[in-house]
């Protein structure tokens, strides 16, 4: 702050600790904000550093942004426009506003293609179920009209799978506040009945699912490190395994519907491969010993392999700091 003849300056307050902002001359005084007491505040004090007041009693959010007509103080606070009509006031006062909108606004068209989310192919590979903006749609690849399974306002649906070659289509919603899965034909029904809803409130969150090829079965994989298999026709949800170390990734389905492999977390960053055949859910099969990052398992068209992705390929350097081997 400034005082005297032209040229001179005086430090009115200092403090390295503190954050002093927006100064301003009201009423003759300097005012500013200060959160030397904590919690960002508007103080002022004589122009000489003297008489430091304070004039407001946030707590928690800080006073932001101030400015002044000479006698009047505007700042705002936690989403609010607060007013000192004066540095003699007690307190100062939120204003009120009443934002007003456009009376009308013009319709916008949403591209399918910026929003294009899960696909999944049927098996002739002629038409596929896929994900656009929270709804499901039934897309052939070539002539015909796009059908949607999902479209429901408020309701979001996603990672559709085709359920092998029955023609029907199984996807998670979100339609009672937990994810559920909701199977409906390829085609949507016919009578515009609502698609069938399975396992509500007892799949979790769900973060990928796989299909069975036979179509009986469905893997379901949650953000709390579950694997579940869901029955298609009687809705009953067996519980493969669990890890407290991350999700379950990678689902797959072996050709005949009898197996189904993942990668298993833990302890981070490993992974390992396991397996278990759906008929015995207790008996899981530890396909890989968890010494490497093993993902993304497949099974061979023949189903007598796993073909798998694997990080085990160690490059040892000398460390920068330390006399020893890094990897």
């Amino acid at each position: 702050a400034g005082g005297g003849a032209p040229g001179r300056f005086t430090r009115v307050l200092a403090d390295l600790d503190t954050h002093f902002a927006t100064p301003m001359l009201a009423g003759g005084r300097l005012a500013f904000l200060s959160d030397h007491e904590g919690t960002g505040n508007v103080y002022s004090c004589a122009p000489d550093g003297s008489d430091l007041r304070r004039h407001t009693d946030h707590d928690g959010f800080y006073a932001r942004n101030a400015s002044t007509d000479g006698q009047r103080i505007v700042y705002h606070c936690a989403g609010d426009i607060w007013l000192l009509d004066s540095l003699d006031a007690d307190q100062p006062r939120r204003l009120e506003f009443s934002l007003g909108s456009p009376s009308a606004r013009a319709p916008r068209l949403i591209s399918a293609d910026d929003h294009l989310g899960a696909l999944s192919c049927d098996h002739s590979g002629q038409a596929s179920a896929i994900e656009v903006r929270g709804t499901v749609h039934w897309l052939t690849h070539r002539d015909g009209p796009a059908r949607a399974l999902s479209v429901v306002p408020g309701v979001r649906a996603r990672l559709p799978r085709v359920l092998g070659d029955t023609g029907q289509v199984v996807w998670v919603t979100d339609a009672e506040g937990t994810d559920a899965l909701e199977i409906a034909p390829s085609g949507g029904p016919a009578d515009g009945t609502a698609p069938r809803r399975l396992a509500p409130g007892q799949i979790g969150l769900v973060s990928d699912l796989t299909a069975a090829p036979d179509g009986r079965s469905v893997a379901v994989a949650t953000r709390d490190g579950r694997l579940c298999v869901v029955d298609t026709s009687s809705g009953a949800v067996t519980e493969v395994t669990a890890s407290t170390d991350g999700e379950v990734t990678g689902l797959a389905w072996s050709p005949d519907s009898a197996w189904l492999a993942w990668s298993h977390p833990g302890p981070q960053p490993l992974r390992r491969l396991r397996m278990v055949r759906t008929a015995d859910p207790g008996t899981v099969v530890e396909i890989t010993d968890g010494r490497f990052t093993d993902t993304e398992p497949v099974f061979t068209s023949d189903g007598k392999y796993l073909a798998f992705l694997s990080r085990r390929s160690f490059d040892p350097v000398y460390d920068a700091h330390v006399f020893d081997l890094s990897f």
